[in-house]
């Protein structure tokens, strides 16, 4: 489990300490960070993941191997440039996102190479061991972008470009996307949890050509929504916090094993009964 979270220099931050649980629901007012602390763990997970492509674990004259990554490859932040990832767009030293978990701490650097490519390595510390580097981190956050309109058309896209709609913030673009991946993967898991959750079923998602269909998101009759065990009622109507939103933040995070899901619905409008059940 993540015990903490530290930024240094990313967005807004020069440096900031969040303390984790098992669940832990961010709220407050707008412009406090609440987001750029998701973006920061999702940020972590995307670089991590692309230092390890290097294939490089050994620490070579006291620092380890850079792995360039490009703008379009970094779905956790929407960015016309990377230099807005820095503090006042200082580029001086890199950015620091570390994350703390119960058996082991790393930290990942950014460093800006120009306006579309950073590179990022792990920062060397004492707890670091090619076997942990290697196959010792199976961290992997989800980060759900808030969710946007759903279209009439949506065109069926590869893996790389939901990445790049997700980063962008464009959820609603891609849901019939998302459960025609959740459907390849584990869709009886996600089916089961919707019916559970809202006493909906999904209809088995198709597509079309170059079209993904929009029986994706069809949905079929069922029984009236169970109650929590609080006696909360969960939502199914057409607030933010409505059913609407939930098939992308469960189709993404469903899709794969062992992933922890950081959703950020619009405006923290997440009810109690959701952050309860989900």
């Amino acid at each position: 489990m993540i015990q903490k979270v530290i930024l240094r220099r990313f967005k807004r931050f020069e440096q900031i300490e969040v303390p984790l649980g098992e669940h832990v629901v961010f709220a407050g007012p707008n412009n406090l960070g609440k987001t750029t602390v998701l973006q920061a763990v999702a940020a972590w997970s995307l670089a991590f993941s692309k230092w390890r492509t290097v294939n490089r674990f050994s620490l070579r004259s006291g620092v380890y191997s850079k792995a360039h990554l490009m703008r379009s490859e970094f779905a956790s932040v929407p960015l016309r440039s990377f230099d807005q990832l820095w503090l006042q767009t200082s580029r001086g030293e890199p950015i620091e996102v570390e994350l703390q978990h119960v058996d082991w701490s790393l930290t990942m650097q950014f460093e800006w190479e120009h306006d579309d490519a950073v590179t990022v390595r792990p920062k060397p510390t004492g707890g670091l061991t090619t076997q942990l580097l290697k196959s010792g981190i199976d961290v992997q956050p989800v980060y759900i972008a808030p969710m946007s309109g759903i279209g009439r058309d949506e065109p069926y896209h590869d893996r790389e470009m939901q990445q790049e709609l997700l980063g962008q913030g464009k959820t609603g673009d891609i849901l019939r996307n998302l459960l025609v991946e959740a459907h390849r993967q584990r869709w009886d898991d996600l089916t089961k949890s919707v019916k559970r959750l809202f006493g909906y079923t999904l209809a088995v998602p198709r597509r079309a050509g170059a079209q993904a269909s929009t029986r994706v998101i069809m949905i079929e009759s069922g029984p009236p929504p169970r109650h929590c065990e609080r006696g909360e009622r969960l939502p199914t109507g057409g607030s933010s916090s409505s059913f609407s939103i939930h098939p992308s933040g469960i189709g993404a995070a469903d899709r794969r094993t062992r992933r922890a899901p950081a959703h950020d619905p619009p405006g923290g409008h997440l009810c109690g009964a959701d952050a309860h059940r989900c």
